[in-house]
């Protein structure tokens, strides 16, 4: 989870950076480009209304491509962790060892398909139990602090 809220962050500033960098540039230089071209107060006031369009223009472009890339990005990423997703999946199926993925309260959130063969129980009948059912009294003290 952190290392997909920072890929995230970083994909926001990739966007607000490049954004501030190019409308501070272009303040700057646009306004030291229409002093020196207008002398009448008319005409740098209509140039300042097409600089304006203009910013609008240009900004609103670069925000196109970078927001573009950087869901190519963030797609990319979520498509090469469901590929991973894939492989441990099949690798955990195939495996001839029974595993659980459980919650705090001890709910089964997700088990192997090999239920049956190791403790005789399906899949589905084995979500309902509870871990505690298949740990001995004196050690369920010890197996509850692994478990979390």
């Amino acid at each position: 989870m952190f290392k997909e809220n920072t890929l995230l962050y970083r994909s926001v500033f990739k966007i607000v950076i490049p954004y501030f960098i190019v409308s501070i540039l272009w303040i700057y230089f646009s306004d030291r480009i229409l002093k020196a071209l207008a002398n009448d107060i008319s005409l740098l006031s209509t140039l300042q209304t097409y600089k304006g369009l203009g910013f609008v223009v240009i900004t609103a472009m670069l925000l196109y491509f970078l927001v573009k890339r950087n869901i190519s990005i963030i797609t990319s990423s979520y498509k090469d962790k469901t590929a991973q997703d894939r492989i441990y999946r099949a690798l955990i199926e195939h495996s001839y060892d029974f595993m659980i993925l459980s919650d705090n309260d001890g709910n089964h959130k997700y088990t192997t398909n090999n239920t049956n063969n190791i403790l005789g129980y399906n899949a589905e009948e084995f979500r309902v139990m509870k871990l505690s059912q298949f740990v001995h009294r004196s050690e369920e003290r010890r197996v509850g602090k692994e478990c979390r």
